[in-house]
């Protein structure tokens, strides 16, 4: 193994961070992009007072070769919150490859106490992952509708022979703590990184760089669900839904409003990533499709017989 030294990323790091990414990603927005690295080191709601190390690097001669990107979270299960630790990925510089830097930089961050989570690694990282003791937990699968004049056509006509009502839509600039109880509800008893509103706003309302349009449900003027949508469009004008909460009975209209929203910004396809076999039959039911790729999700601790994952919970934002 190389001799170079591990330790956490502290924010006097971030020079010596900027040219490490810089060789990786010479063209990368968020990556350069110091605002962007405080909001997700320092402002995380999850991380308040807690000693996690936001970051673990291989430094050598004061250089960055090689980074464990984590984030402390907390997860939620039936009422019960977890810490937790996510590593979103591994990185290493091409000349500090095959030297056990990535064996030494998951055992440092694996030697902290709670639940530590993997989502998507990449074909390289995942076999370190796995001889850390990480275990293969779920698929996440997307799921998409099409949002063309003839799928609408054939909902409308759906909706005479079937009517029903819809939710009320409206945009929000910040989620109210009056609905924390109503996402936990909407989300039933599988685990997530746990939606509050301070880590809803920091992800959804705070993040620089990234454009996000916030609307929530409301069935008789109660909140049935929220969902937060990506802009701009994406290729082959795809809306992506970038996460989604809805109480099952709500569920179906919930998808029906998102189409609408879809058509609206001129969509082609609203794309909804998620794995939670209690959603696959309403989503069957409302006119989606799965399609591939999957990717995988590892975990390290107490196990948990649901997980629901939605792209806010992955790392969507970086290449891998």
């Amino acid at each position: 193994m190389t001799d170079a030294g591990i330790r956490p990323l502290v924010p006097e790091d971030w020079e010596a961070l900027l040219r490490f990414r810089e060789r990786l990603w010479p063209e990368g927005e968020y990556h350069l992009d110091r605002s962007y690295w405080e909001w997700n080191t320092g402002l995380n709601p999850h991380a308040s007072g807690r000693p996690d190390p936001l970051s673990w690097a291989a430094l050598k001669d004061g250089a960055v070769i090689a980074e464990a990107q984590v984030q402390p979270v907390v997860l939620s299960c039936a009422g019960r919150t977890f810490p937790g630790s996510w590593c979103m990925e591994l990185y290493t510089l091409p000349e500090a490859r095959k030297r056990g830097l990535g064996s030494a930089l998951v055992g440092r961050w694996r030697s902290g106490g709670g639940l530590h989570l993997v989502m998507e690694p990449s074909r390289h990282s995942r076999p370190i992952f796995l001889a850390s003791g990480c275990l293969p937990w779920c698929e996440l699968g997307s799921w998409v509708s099409s949002v063309t004049p003839r799928a609408r056509w054939g909902r409308a006509l759906a909706s005479v022979l079937r009517p029903r009502r819809l939710p009320e839509m409206k945009a929000v600039d910040r989620f109210e703590p009056a609905w924390d109880p109503v996402w936990e509800a909407a989300r039933g008893a599988a685990a997530h990184i746990r939606r509050d509103h301070p880590w809803l706003n920091w992800r959804f309302a705070f993040q620089p760089l990234v454009r996000f349009e916030r609307v929530v449900f409301f069935h008789s003027g109660s909140p049935c669900g929220y969902a937060v949508f990506r802009l701009p469009l994406q290729a082959e004008g795809r809306l992506r839904v970038a996460d989604l909460a809805a109480l099952p009975e709500a569920l179906e209209g919930i998808l029906e409003r998102c189409r609408q929203r879809a058509a609206g910004l001129g969509a082609r396809l609203l794309q909804f990533p998620v794995s939670s076999p209690s959603l696959e039959p309403g989503l069957r039911k409302a006119g989606m499709r799965m399609e591939g790729p999957y990717r995988c999700v590892l975990l390290a601790g107490e196990p948990f017989q649901d997980w629901f994952f939605s792209s806010a919970d992955a790392d969507q934002e970086h290449p891998v």
